[in-house]
């Protein structure tokens, strides 16, 4: 079978040359570079690897071999980005110095790359009091929130101690919590 991308479960935005995919069935974040989202857009079940590597050579003006595909192919299949009936990985057990001579890059710029984090549980991401770094005391009751407490962040450039709440919301170098 011929790689073609997933389409279910995953919410995908595009941000310049890179694209960013949330699978919503295991809760991570995925980043494609310019080269990794390029080849995940057009596996679209017609091309092989030689294929790829041809249609990406046109777009971006220059030699874009079958192994480098190859890569990005592997990178996408282990995020589960792609169905790929692919024999075990040529990459298997290379060092990324040994892998790049394989590909035969001359710059990494043109390497694809797939990097992921796994988002915490929604437990995990309520506001609560959970300190990150030490250093610094954090203004309780700011704005109106008295009694409820800031999480503790490192401090800012200047000294002053910064905080923020749990949720990811505003703050300000002086301490108190923005809500």
């Amino acid at each position: 079978m011929l790689p073609i991308y997933r389409k279910n479960d995953l919410v995908v935005q595009d941000m310049g040359d890179e694209t960013f995919v949330y699978d919503l069935l295991t809760n991570r974040a995925i980043c494609l570079n310019k080269m990794s989202s390029f080849v995940w857009k057009n596996c679209d079940g017609s091309l092989s690897a030689e294929g790829l590597a041809s249609i990406a050579s046109d777009k971006f003006g220059e030699k874009v071999t079958s192994e480098l595909v190859e890569l990005a192919l592997d990178q996408l299949l282990k995020e589960d980005l792609i169905e790929y009936d692919d024999p075990a990985s040529v990459f298997e057990g290379l060092s990324r110095r040994e892998i790049i001579k394989k590909v035969g890059l001359t710059t990494m710029a043109a390497l694809p790359i797939v990097t992921a984090i796994t988002a915490p549980a929604a437990a995990a991401a309520q506001s609560v009091c959970v300190p990150v770094s030490g250093g610094c005391t954090c203004t309780e009751g700011s704005n109106g929130r008295m009694g409820q407490q800031c999480v503790e962040a490192m401090a800012c450039a200047n000294g002053a101690c910064r905080c923020v709440w749990a949720n990811n919301g505003m703050n300000n170098t002086a301490g108190d919590c923005i809500v």
